[in-house]
């Protein structure tokens, strides 16, 4: 069962998927919904209204707090904790505008890891 709205993103579907009761799994699938590329899981679920697009990363935010980074091929690209619930995602330039169930709001620049 989807939850929240899936995002495009190039030859992909991004969605936030329920496969186990109440721990959202974040799903990248072909547009013809015939294969599963990749597939991302966070402790506790993720709980941003959807996957979101910036600077060609694929963001995510969790339940436990957990904001994530991946590349559209499914790599990590980074991994940091806010410590409440993440439900939305904004974003200007550099900034990320991550919004909590609490009513909390935080800017933050996530510092990107390069190998």
């Amino acid at each position: 069962m989807p939850f929240g709205t899936p995002t495009l993103a190039g030859d992909l579907l991004l969605a936030l998927v329920y496969e186990k009761p109440e721990a959202a799994v974040l799903k990248a699938m072909d547009l013809e919904l015939k294969a599963i590329r990749w597939t991302r899981e966070t402790p506790g679920g993720w709980s941003s209204a959807r996957p979101y697009l910036w600077s060609e990363s694929v963001l995510v935010g969790g339940q436990r707090g957990t904001l994530a980074a991946y590349s559209r091929a499914g790599t990590e690209e980074w991994l940091d904790t806010v410590g409440k619930v993440i439900r939305g995602i904004g974003f200007a330039s550099d900034v990320l505008y991550v919004g909590t169930l609490s009513g909390a709001v935080y800017a933050y620049r996530p510092a990107k890891h390069h190998p």
